[in-house]
């Protein structure tokens, strides 16, 4: 199977695992950099080889079966080689998708499984998104962070699996610290704008737009009970 293919599986998965509503064309073609005529051609393709079914009506895509496991795959060669990369070669943590982009398709499924026991079967990448096959599920209580009101505390989960594919906003993230397991109050929200101002644990301020708040998953945190008098 072509690399191409195995990407748009891929792409189909993620915009499909961040909840942002029936995956079409257009979705496709700005994921993939490329015109909408050869999303189509490739998604035809693709229906002949029975790894998508696409709506007559809406022309929603969705992963068959067979489609979706070609994604989980990827996605887990990908990820396992994301903790690889972080935490015994010392890449950056804004580095490494990039990297495990172009070695994802390479990786033998004898060489997944031994990378596996060696990272001692993580349960997530550097950039928080669960890896597929190894037994951990996402907080069911997690959110993006342009939903959180103000005066929340919060505690970053994960970056959005299309937030990933920009290596601008994993840039921008790491320079901030804003990266899985750091703690953050929603100090105000701006309308005429859409930005959002957050305070860290060092009382710094940082102020975020809708769409990079958007990329961060958040589980909010829950007050202490005040202490008995």
């Amino acid at each position: 199977m072509s690399e191409t293919i195995e990407e748009y599986c891929e792409a189909i998965y993620n915009l499909t695992a961040d909840g942002e509503g029936p995956v079409k064309s257009v979705h496709l073609a700005d994921r993939m950099g490329v015109a909408a005529a050869t999303v189509f051609a490739t998604i035809q393709r693709m229906q002949k080889s029975g790894l998508v079914m696409v709506d007559p009506h809406s022309h929603h895509i969705k992963l068959t079966e067979t489609g979706e496991g070609i994604a989980l795959k990827l996605a887990r060669r990908h990820s396992l080689l994301e903790r690889f990369l972080l935490d015994h070669l010392g890449l950056r943590w804004d580095e490494v998708h990039a990297e495990a982009c172009e070695m994802e398709h390479v990786l033998s499924t004898g060489v997944e499984e031994a990378l596996n026991r060696y990272l001692g079967y993580p349960a997530t990448c550097p950039h928080g998104n669960v890896i597929p096959g190894n037994g951990h599920v996402c907080p069911g209580d997690s959110r993006p962070l342009d939903q959180v009101e103000p005066g929340h505390r919060v505690k970053i989960v994960r970056v959005s699996e299309e937030g990933e594919h920009q290596a601008g906003l994993l840039r921008y993230l790491f320079q901030q610290g804003l990266v899985p397991g750091v703690h953050l109050e929603v100090k105000e929200k701006w309308t005429f704008d859409e930005t959002i101002t957050l305070v860290n644990n060092e009382q710094n301020e940082i102020s975020l737009g809708r769409k990079t708040a958007h990329a961060l998953w958040v589980s909010e945190e829950t007050s202490e009970p005040a202490p008995e008098k």
